[in-house]
């Protein structure tokens, strides 16, 4: 008896470390998601994420460009999990790091997939993902996407179109 409880014990232990580790990379994760919404006079935006488990491989990013535009980043990672959760930071940390491209989303995604290419593959991994770089002024918007379901555009007082793309996903 006291053999079992002894294993017991060791097991609870081990879950409740392994449940607050998930609890950590989910509070980085949700540290890392934008928290300013209003990056100039001439774009509203807004985003959420609400992962299906603690974290996961679901992805957004708003970044304010030095020239004023705006880079808009949404993207999903193959599964669910920690394993999501980390490609998708690896993969906010790639689109980061090429910031100089941003004025050309597709080749922005083009070379991230090249450096990350190689790890999914070898994981047997995919990442969708669209980026639109919108111009300081809002009046021009260049869209990307890496096999990510279409977005959806519309102004104030228009109807709604569909971003198509047709392109393969990242890995």
């Amino acid at each position: 008896i006291v053999s079992t409880l002894s294993e017991l014990q060791q097991r609870r232990d081990s879950e409740q470390r392994a449940l607050r580790e998930l609890e950590i990379a989910a509070e980085i994760q949700t540290a890392l998601l934008p928290q300013n919404f209003r990056l100039n006079e001439h774009l509203d935006t807004f985003g959420t994420c609400q992962p299906a488990l603690k974290a996961g491989g679901d992805y957004f990013d708003l970044i304010s460009l030095p020239s004023g535009a705006t880079l808009v980043v949404i993207a999903d990672v193959m599964g669910k999990g920690l394993s999501a959760a980390l490609l998708a930071n690896m993969l906010r940390t790639n689109i980061r790091a090429q910031l100089d491209l941003a004025e050309n989303p597709g080749h922005l995604l083009t070379v991230v997939n090249r450096v990350m290419a190689p790890d999914l593959v070898k994981l047997d991994m995919f990442i969708t993902a669209a980026c639109a770089w919108i111009s300081p002024d809002g009046g021009e918007i260049r869209v990307a996407s890496a096999g990510h379901p279409p977005g959806l555009l519309g102004a104030a007082g228009s109807t709604c179109s569909f971003l198509q793309s047709h392109d393969l996903p990242i890995g």
